[in-house]
């Protein structure tokens, strides 16, 4: 019960991160009156018929402006060099190998009867 309990919080997580757009978009559409009447930036503006679409617009560019710097910052982090340039040194042995030969005397024979590997008598074309 845990493990399916933190597998299916960890797909959550996962996807959550991929599908930031559309929680954005879902919080918008459950709570469209609210952000239309208090969290509107041209409230003020009737003739816009904005209904909290702007503020839709301003958090859905701020998610895509996070998305991007994270996605730059992956990049900045891969191009690093590391701090000490990194030296190392291979020491090769030489390895003694015996090598035992044990004659391998094999006591049962395989008997392979000719009955079932032999090509067949005759081919009938059927036309």
């Amino acid at each position: 019960m845990c493990k399916r309990f933190f597998c299916i919080l960890l797909t959550l997580v996962m996807l959550s991160s991929t599908f930031t757009h559309w929680l954005y978009f879902a919080g918008y559409k459950l709570n469209k009156s609210h952000i239309a009447t208090a969290l509107c930036i041209n409230k003020n503006k009737p003739a816009l018929h904005c209904q909290g679409k702007c503020f839709l617009k301003k958090k859905l560019a701020e998610a895509e402006q996070k998305q991007q710097d994270k996605e730059h910052q992956t990049q900045k982090d891969l191009l690093q060099p590391p701090l000490a340039p990194a030296t190392f040194e291979v020491y090769v042995f030489r390895s003694v190998v015996l090598k035992i030969y044990t004659p391998y005397t094999n006591q049962h024979l395989i008997k392979r009867t000719n009955a079932v590997f032999r090509p067949p008598q005759r081919v009938l074309y059927l036309v």
